[in-house]
């Protein structure tokens, strides 16, 4: 017997009630499944946009500390809060944002380079 045989054979002993609940719950699957498949969208489009406003207020924090080193490093006085509140901040930024962005090494690196130009004087960075 092939499988067309034996599903018409348990429809036709169905009730019509029955048969009718089934078109219902089938309607319902592909919606459910349609839905899901929406709201897993909306989800992942959620996720970037929260992953793009920390990425954002990572670059905010290097975008500043980089424009006062280089002012600092220009020998020019730095306005504000200075170069060691700038780093200061940034750790802070990366402690509280960094995990997800991938950005340890890159951060030490940055932390280490302003620091040297933040202790060296006039002198020894014309030197360099």
């Amino acid at each position: 017997m092939s499988i067309t045989r034996i599903m018409s054979r348990l429809l036709g002993r169905l009730s019509v009630g029955r048969k009718l609940m089934l078109i219902y719950l089938l309607d319902l699957l592909a919606v459910i499944f349609i839905s899901s498949i929406l709201i897993n969208e909306k989800f992942t489009a959620i996720d970037f946009a929260r992953k793009e406003i920390a990425g954002n207020a990572y670059i905010d924090g290097v975008r500043d500390l980089l424009h006062d080193s280089a002012l600092a490093g220009a020998g020019q006085p730095v306005p504000g809060p200075g170069l060691q509140a700038r780093l200061a901040g940034l750790q802070a930024t990366e402690a509280g944002l960094g995990e997800g962005l991938q950005t340890v090494d890159l951060n030490a690196a940055l932390v280490t380079a302003v620091s040297d130009l933040a202790s060296s004087t006039p002198d020894t960075r014309a030197a360099a």
